[in-house]
């Protein structure tokens, strides 16, 4: 996938002008391309929405937002390639737009995808073997 980074940019919402640390907001989007079916994904769609909701909470935890009063950290994740693991690729491709920016974080976070089966853990459940 590729991931865009903006900010710490002032921010234009009202709401976050009352703050006294910056607000992290993320945006997915799946290209038509992206799966087998070849069709298009709504930008408000329930995947997207809850790939959006997941990044931008994991970095409200991960940037020290105390650093950027009054801005907007905006990350923006395009899945080109749906073949599992999307949002472990899209939160891994986002910290390293984040840091690449100069961002103070406080830690770094990492996801990979994990599973249990007949008493043996499987790293990588996302890639699809062919």
């Amino acid at each position: 996938g590729i991931t865009g980074r903006y900010g710490p940019r002032n921010s234009s919402k009202p709401r976050a002008m009352k703050r006294t640390d910056a607000t992290v907001s993320s945006t997915v989007t799946i290209s038509p391309f992206a799966t087998v079916e070849r069709r298009m994904v709504s930008r408000n769609s329930k995947t997207t929405a809850e790939f959006s909701l997941a990044i931008s909470r994991c970095f409200e935890n991960v940037i020290i937002t105390s650093l950027y009063p009054q801005s907007e950290i905006a990350i923006h994740c395009t899945i080109l390639s749906a073949d599992g693991g999307e949002l472990s690729c899209c939160l891994n491709a986002a910290l390293l737009a984040v840091i690449d920016a100069g961002i103070a974080v406080i830690d770094f976070q990492v996801s990979i995808e994990v599973g249990y089966m007949d008493n043996t853990v499987i790293y990588g459940l996302g890639v699809s073997l062919r």
